[in-house]
């Protein structure tokens, strides 16, 4: 067993030699060029899922920090609503409820609100 390789460069001298090593490097470059696009791709493909699975995250999280807000806010008219009608069942004329917009509270009834459960549950 005898390498052809050497065979050739002992029968055809530097020509068979130079050929050879220009026809390697054209290979060994076109086999790394394979590898590499097999990683860049794989990369690629792993980074636009990341993406993807980031945008659901983040659009379930502005939903979730969303509906939690509307439950904090519902809690807290209603507790004011219920605090107030308490303080004026016995007045005569009727007290409007607290609107989101300009609802003013005292000190009083804002440790009333952070002490009720479900707000702390909310929050």
């Amino acid at each position: 067993g005898k390498s052809l390789i050497v065979a050739f460069s002992q029968g055809y001298g530097p020509k068979f030699d130079m050929v050879f090593v220009a026809w390697m490097i054209v290979v060994i470059f076109g086999l790394f060029n394979i590898i590499t696009a097999i990683f860049v791709d794989t990369t690629v493909a792993g980074l636009k899922h990341n993406d993807v699975k980031r945008k659901y995250a983040l659009q379930y999280k502005r939903q979730y920090v969303g509906s939690k807000l509307k439950q904090v806010v519902h809690r807290i008219q209603r507790l004011l609503t219920d605090m107030r009608d308490e303080e004026t069942q016995s007045t005569v004329f009727d007290v409007p409820r607290p609107s989101l917009c300009s609802t003013d509270f005292s000190e009083d009834e804002y440790i009333d609100i952070m002490e009720d459960e479900y707000i702390k549950r909310l929050l």
